[in-house]
């Protein structure tokens, strides 16, 4: 019994161990150690990603509320989270408490301790290569994604889930990284409003097809060299570079590329390419913040950095086919038209972007 409990402990040292560097468990961290007999699990997740629990009025919950709802927890818990091998694989709540911060007695989080048992059978134990983690308990602006840190005997990695990409083999194969990218940048172009119209503005200045393949050129090599560097920088750099001033920056040059549309006179071709490398730098750490979950440690980092360029290049070549024929049929007459109505667009875009930031 003692050495059944001393491996427990280990194993969940060994997590709270890895989760060190995520502040002591904070919202949607865990980890996962790997070891031959068992996985050991610690999962923090907020109170409100719980469906029908009772807290005070500020949301925090004691340990009363605690003892009366574990069921409620465990079975919802259940529902959402499975580690698969050949099937999946049972585990077991083996501790449940509060993960108290600022709140004195109460805490908006809980954490879980949890033991996954591998079959009796040595030869039917999974190796890491065939485990796949699945987590699907996600509330928009409560709980958008789980950074797991996956701990295994040849060292530790990050694993990255989210509502898009709920469920992933804990170690992916390189297939399985090119496709989750390459869906993922071209969804976050797809959705970004303030992306779309910065390129749609740039381009309907001058339709002209050499001018948009030096702008959409000029627009690729700076996100992907802003974006690149924030993958490399520490862990305090990247929280600056992808911090609250990203967005009104990003609105600024919004603003600029309208005023630019609306202002009959035209700059050289290679003036407007500096503009847009500047203006593209900022975009690319508007698109590092979508990658937040991709680090240098994480297997096949920079194929996924490149296919999630991909991604954003589809979705800038589907924008750029999309535009070119409508755009060609427009009278020289008319296009000032389409200019003054996609600068007034862009204004008033850009000054949303700007008040929600503030606000």
């Amino acid at each position: 019994m003692r050495g059944q409990a001393a491996k427990w402990a280990l194993g969940w040292l060994l997590c709270l161990w890895g989760a060190a560097h995520a502040h002591l468990m904070s919202t949607n961290q865990a980890s996962l150690n790997v070891r031959q007999d068992a996985a050991f699990m610690v999962l923090a997740l907020p109170v409100k990603a719980f469906a029908g629990v009772a807290t005070d009025p500020d949301g925090l919950l004691d340990a009363q509320g605690l003892q009366r709802e574990s069921s409620r927890w465990e079975q919802q818990l259940r529902e959402h989270l499975s580690l698969t091998g050949a099937k999946a694989l049972a585990f077991e709540v083996a501790l449940l408490s509060l993960a108290h911060a600022d709140h004195g007695p109460r805490s908006d989080q809980l954490l879980f301790y949890l033991r996954f048992a591998w079959p009796d059978a040595p030869h039917k134990r999974p190796s890491l290569d065939q485990l796949t983690l699945r987590f699907d308990m996600f509330v928009p602006g409560i709980s958008d994604s789980l950074r797991v840190e996956i701990i295994h005997q040849d060292g530790r990695h990050p694993l990255l889930l989210s509502p898009d990409w709920p469920s992933s083999a804990l170690r992916p194969s390189g297939w399985a990284v090119v496709q989750r990218h390459v869906r993922q940048g071209l969804t976050h172009l797809a959705l970004g409003a303030d992306h779309l119209l910065f390129l749609a503005l740039m381009l309907l200045k001058r339709v002209q097809l050499r001018r948009w393949v030096w702008l959409l050129t000029s627009f690729t090599a700076a996100h992907t060299s802003s974006y690149a560097v924030v993958l490399l920088a520490s862990p305090q750099l990247k929280v600056h570079l992808t911090g609250a001033w990203v967005e009104p920056a990003i609105a600024a040059t919004l603003a600029a590329s309208a005023l630019m549309l609306l202002w009959r006179g035209s700059l050289p071709m290679a003036v407007e390419a500096l503009m847009v490398l500047g203006f593209g730098a900022v975009h690319g750490l508007g698109f590092a913040s979508a990658m937040a979950g991709l680090e240098l440690s994480s297997p096949h980092a920079w194929l996924g950095l490149l296919s999630f360029n991909a991604g954003i290049e589809l979705g800038q070549f589907l924008l750029a086919l999309a535009l070119w024929p409508v755009l060609r049929r427009i009278s020289p007459g008319r296009l000032p038209q389409w200019q003054r109505a996609g600068g007034g667009a862009g204004l008033a875009l850009s000054l949303a972007l700007m008040q929600s930031a503030w606000a």
